[in-house]
């Protein structure tokens, strides 16, 4: 991080120096009073009370202002589309405009994304009227952020459970009788003491394959 106390310093960053120093003088400030020149409480308070507003108002300056207009959710916008009565006039006139404002926000974006927006309202159209009510499973969460003129493809919104949880069942273990009964398992051998001494008292030694688990013996 730059150091604020120096003007003109590559890397500092003007608010952010403001904050800083702002700070740093709300400290000095309360040190200082709390020291020989403390006269009350109420000055404290009423000091702190000053320093403080100047320090949240350099805070606030680097915070961007939020957007008044709300971005235009997709499949908002498809579940109203889809709403409309298109046996009656007015339906179909509100369709009409409703479809063409769809295809003026979504519509490069859904190609450009490889996506079709007539599949997408055939989709959805599909997932309502079975009986789903929801499209979410059926159109991406595209969103056009207000004063955009591109849409950009976010990830499905969190749902919340109506329902318990299903217990998970415990996995039960069966024992495979088939290979059991062919499978016999090799047991150790080795060569007794006595068989070990009577080699070696003929010039002999005696070993054990591993493999077969038979006793040999080798002449030295």
């Amino acid at each position: 991080m730059a150091d604020f106390k120096t003007a003109g310093l590559c890397g500092a960053n003007p608010d952010f120096n403001s904050i800083m120093t702002a700070g740093v003088d709300l400290k000095d400030s309360i040190k200082s009073k709390l020291g020989a020149g403390f006269s009350s409480a109420s000055d404290l308070a009423s000091l702190a009370e000053s320093k403080i507003s100047t320090l949240t108002s350099s805070v606030s300056s680097m915070i961007p202002e939020l957007p008044e207009i709300p971005d235009i959710s997709l499949q908002a916008e498809l579940t109203e589309l889809l709403a409309f009565d298109l046996t009656t006039p007015t339906g179909l006139a509100t369709y009409t405009s409703k479809l063409s404002s769809i295809t003026s926000s979504f519509g490069g974006s859904l190609t450009g994304a490889g996506l079709s927006l007539d599949s997408l309202i055939s989709d959805a159209s599909s997932a309502l009227s079975g009986g789903v009510g929801d499209l979410c499973g059926a159109v991406p969460n595209f969103k056009l952020p207000s004063g955009s003129a591109e849409a950009i493809a976010q990830a499905g919104e969190v749902l919340q459970a109506t329902e318990e949880g299903v217990p998970e069942e415990q996995a039960t273990i069966f024992e495979n009788t088939d290979f059991n009964n062919v499978y016999t398992p090799n047991q150790p051998t080795s060569i007794s003491l006595q068989s070990a001494n009577e080699a070696s008292s003929s010039g002999q030694t005696a070993s054990t394959n591993t493999s077969t688990g038979l006793g040999t013996t080798t002449t030295i």
